[in-house]
Order: structure tokens, then C-alpha cells, then sequence
């Protein structure tokens, strides 16, 4: 299903950082997509679709799903702009979360420590990317990548139902638009 065009700050933002993550190579080669479009099916808005039977997904949803990245919104703010000295001028900003979801490498899964450095490697890369086209026209022109914990893998007893995952979220701050 195509989206709606984003209209105002709060959709464009999001739509923007969906769009530099897609533009991603490192994102794309995680994703196995030859392009941003191909990347972008892969990139959810606010969170992934729904399991087909309600409650939770099921081994082969999962691996249809993954790798995947959802962004949310954590926080936004507006606010009159004083150093425009006029109400009619706003600042805009937040902080949006990209959640990255993907399977641990079954080449990996009994060495922790290359398993994590490979997802580390992903993540770092996705970062430079973004740092790497921060501002770009048709992108979001942020101001601070923050990643505040360890990536998550697990839970272990749900390996059997779900596979060996690895989360992450990263938090993009702007402010600006």
C-alpha cells in the first residue's frame, strides 16, 4: 500500500529519516535490497504490521519480516521561535527512534562475541551512512544519533518460536525543518 504524502513537520520528519535509512548501502546490504526502494519495504512507520493471527508472529512471519527497522516517534516539540521574535514563526524537533530488528547469523550464534560484532558492524554503518548524508535534500537534517544501551539479543526461550534476534534502537534528534 503507498502512503499518504507526509504533510507538516511531524510526518516529513519521520518520512525523511525512513527515506536516509533506505538510502542506507549498509541498511540495503543488511536487508538483502538491491536499492532504497527495495530497502524501504523493509522500514516501518510507527511499528511492523501485525501477526496473521493477532497475538504473536509466528517462526516464517518473522523470517518474511527480518531484518527490519521501525520508526517511532519518542517525542516532538513546537514551540514559538523567539529568535525569530514572532509567533507566527515555530520551532519544530524531536526525537525519533529507529528500532533495528534482525535475525543472529546461524554461522555465529554459539560465538557471542562475533555474532555482536557483526550486528555492531551494521549498526555503526548505518550510522555513518546517516552521518554521511545528514541534510541532504529529502532527508532529515538531525542534530544528535544517540544509542543509549547494549543491543539486545533474545529472549533465549523464545529462540525456539521466533529464531535468534538481535534489537537495537537508536535515537535521532532534530530540530529544524
Amino acid at each position: 500500500m503507498t502512503l499518504a504524502t507526509p504533510t507538516g513537520s511531524y510526518a516529513t520528519a519521520r518520512a525523511n529519516l525512513a527515506a536516509m535509512l533506505a538510502a542506507s548501502s549498509t541498511f540495503q546490504e543488511w536487508v538483502g535490497a538491491d536499492d532504497a526502494t527495495e530497502a524501504a519495504a523493509h522500514i516501518h512507520l510507527s511499528a511492523a504490521p501485525g501477526p496473521e493471527n493477532g497475538e504473536c508472529y509466528s517462526k516464517i512471519e518473522l523470517d518474511a519480516l527480518l531484518p527490519m527497522a521501525v520508526v517511532w516517534t519518542k517525542a516532538f516539540l513546537t514551540r514559538p521561535d523567539s529568535a525569530v521574535g514572532s509567533l507566527a514563526a515555530y520551532a519544530r524537533g524531536s526525537d525519533l527512534v529507529v528500532e533495528l530488528v534482525g535475525q543472529v547469523d546461524p554461522a555465529t550464534e554459539t560465538v557471542p562475541a562475533e555474532c555482536g560484532r557483526l550486528f555492531d558492524n551494521v549498526v555503526g554503518g548505518i550510522v555513518g551512512d546517516l552521518e554521511a548524508s545528514n541534510g541532504t535534500p529529502g532527508f532529515l537534517a538531525w542534530r544528535q544519533i544517540a544509542i543509549a544501551e547494549e543491543p539486545e539479543r533474545g529472549p533465549i526461550q523464545e529462540i525456539p518460536t521466533r529464531g535468534d534476534l538481535w534489537r537495537l534502537q537508536m535515537v535521532v534528534s532534530w530540530m529544524g525543518l
